[in-house]
């Protein structure tokens, strides 16, 4: 199934890097998904205004909003 998944922060946390970016941000992102059963389709990333949308593939709703379930 296809789910698309919006986040949003403040500037102070920024899981980018405030002061120094972190330019691995993305590829830790993509690794961390697949260890859950998540695959990136694709991402749109609106740095200054500090929001993510991702079209991401999963078997269900669970392995993408894990944190909220709980």
């Amino acid at each position: 199934m296809l789910f698309v998944v919006y986040h949003r922060h403040t500037a102070e946390m920024c899981p980018g890097g405030k002061v120094h970016p972190d330019r691995e941000f993305l590829k830790k992102l993509v690794e961390q998904g697949k260890t859950a059963g998540i695959k990136m389709i694709e991402g749109y990333i609106d740095g200054p205004g500090h929001q993510f949308y991702f079209v991401v593939e999963a078997e269900d709703s669970d392995a993408v909003f894990e944190d909220y379930n709980k």
